[in-house]
């Protein structure tokens, strides 16, 4: 019996899996290399970038189980994706991939904190062993690039997805197909388009699954595509 895909929600259980699953799947990815370049890594070890992604990602998951008041706030979406083989004594379950989803933002959301005080505490914890100029610098250019071929409140307009992480060792098995298109399904059903960055390594699975390329800029030797996915509206 070949493995089914099931997606489901994130929890804090999965954390730790999930920190080794994208550390897989982005060893060899050039933007990962230059934000986090070896020399950096030589330095100072890798003991406090793996702390500082484990607690990024509890603080995602923190929202997926939290109470249904909580839940009704947020825009994030981690989304794990499983591999069930087997039956009966001999099932068994493998974390394969996991994604972040992110809904639109609101035009008139009010912050927690005001925005420096933010910035300052998110740099404070920054890993040593991030060149956090190069990570800046390419952040404000992949936001620049989505405003210039989508529009200035493109944020608030589109579903957005931000991490898609498949564990090399389950590739081929419609893993990254079922993240992109749980995220899909609840974008259309919301009346929202769907936009990403693609690195290199992703760009046929999008294209595959009816993404289109906006534009494209390189950056660090990588070919990074801005595509988009728009739902059939009344008369297409």
């Amino acid at each position: 019996m070949a493995p089914s895909v099931l997606v489901r929600p994130g929890t804090l259980a999965d954390a730790e899996t999930l920190i080794r699953v994208g550390y897989a799947a982005y060893r060899d990815d050039h933007i990962t290399h230059a934000k986090f370049p070896e020399h950096l890594r030589r330095k100072y070890g890798m003991t406090e970038e793996m702390a500082w992604r484990l607690r990024t990602m509890k603080r995602a998951l923190a929202a997926e189980d939290g109470d249904q008041a909580e839940k009704k706030k947020k825009t994030a979406h981690v989304v794990v994706a499983v591999l069930r083989s087997g039956e009966g004594d001999d099932e068994r379950e493998d974390v394969a991939g996991w994604a972040i989803w992110r809904e639109p933002a609101q035009p008139n959301a009010k912050p927690g904190a005001s925005a420096p005080e933010k910035e300052k505490k998110d740099e404070d914890e920054l890993p040593p062993s991030m060149d956090k100029e190069v990570a800046a610098r390419f952040d404000a250019a992949m936001v620049a690039l989505a405003r210039r071929h989508l529009g200035e409140t493109y944020d608030q307009e589109y579903w957005m997805l931000q991490v898609l992480a498949v564990d090399p060792k389950f590739h081929r098995r419609g893993v990254g197909k079922a993240l992109v298109q749980w995220g899909v399904e609840h974008a259309f059903r919301a009346g929202r388009d769907v936009q990403l960055t693609a690195s290199p390594a992703g760009r046929l699975l999008y294209l595959s699954q009816g993404f289109e390329v906006v534009a494209e800029e390189t950056h660090h030797g990588a070919v990074c595509s801005l595509m988009v996915k728009r739902r059939k509206r009344d008369g297409d």
